[in-house]
């Protein structure tokens, strides 16, 4: 029986040594229970995805995504999650297509080509689902502006469509321009002009739309401060120079987040004193304390 059928591309020359995968060209001809897409530069690990076919069937998910990456930290991965439970949290996680192991049946024929449609729609129509604690498979981010910006305006749309969660459509805005923004400064020097033009174009538009509103209430400071100087900017000279301000809110941002951490952390340290000295109060006040204290005198006088 196959149990996993490994998709493709025509260039990719990958071949399977494990009798339970198969390899295949497409969608159509795989006849494995789960499906997998893979990039033709993935290291591909057959072992490990027997290993995630196993955990995707013990415990009847509709897909595993391979790696644990942005997945909360110190808190250990259940075998299942659901949908409503995780919901806006989606956007921490690694979201490609290529970091999941999907049951063949979840792909449904009017489903999207295109892969990173598909995997929204895989997303959105799926109960439960879990992680992998592979550090081998690293998340894999967009690397063209225009593409970006058509996929996230399409996956907009793919969230509205399936389920319109507040929750979810709000952590979204976060998530398409974190993805914009790095996108940006990945830029070459070069580049950066046109990629602001790009931004400005789309940016615009959606001061038009019909929930812009939730987008400017809803979204990060930082994250709307980046926008506004896209959107409100003559030139590309005047957006440059206001993004030093931009610079300056992440790194009070981040100084935040580790006063946050510091805190946490003290709040721990300072319970774990307080149960320290209760149970040492509570061994002083005992009735065996006090019966064995002339035996504890007498060996310190030796």
């Amino acid at each position: 029986m196959i149990k996993v059928s490994v998709i493709i591309s025509e260039d990719d020359n990958t071949k399977s040594k494990i009798e339970d995968i198969e390899i295949v060209k497409s969608l159509k001809d795989a006849s494995g229970q789960y499906v997998y897409f893979k990039d033709i530069e993935d290291d591909l690990d057959f072992n490990f995805l027997i290993e995630a076919y196993a955990k995707a069937t013990d415990n009847n998910l509709d897909y595993i995504v391979l790696n644990s990456h942005g997945l909360y930290e110190d808190v250990e991965i259940k075998n299942t999650y659901d949908f409503d439970e995780f919901n806006g949290n989606y956007f921490t996680v690694d979201l490609n297509i290529r970091s999941k192991l999907i049951r063949r049946s979840v792909i449904k024929d009017d489903f999207s080509d295109n892969l990173d449609l598909l995997n929204w729609d895989v997303i959105l129509s799926a109960n439960k689902f879990s992680f992998m604690e592979n550090d081998d498979f690293k998340p894999q981010k967009y690397c063209n502006m225009d593409y970006a910006i058509e996929m996230l305006n399409r996956m907009t749309q793919k969230i509205i469509d399936y389920r319109s969660t507040v929750k979810l459509n709000f952590n979204f805005f976060d998530y398409k321009m974190e993805e914009l923004i790095r996108l940006y400064e990945s830029c070459p020097e070069n580049e950066r002009e046109n990629s602001y033009l790009q931004l400005k174009e789309d940016f615009t538009k959606m001061i038009f739309h019909k929930r812009f509103t939730s987008f400017s209430v809803n979204t990060t400071v930082k994250n709307k401060y980046f926008f506004d100087c896209v959107v409100y900017t003559r030139d590309f000279k005047e957006f440059e120079d206001l993004l030093e301000e931009y610079y300056i809110m992440v790194d009070v941002e981040e100084i935040r987040q580790e006063n946050k951490v510091i805190k946490m952390e003290n709040a721990h340290i300072q319970r774990q004193i307080r149960t320290l000295k209760t149970m040492n109060r509570n061994i002083l006040n005992s009735k065996s304390w006090s019966i064995t204290k002339p035996l504890r005198d007498v060996k310190r006088l030796m």
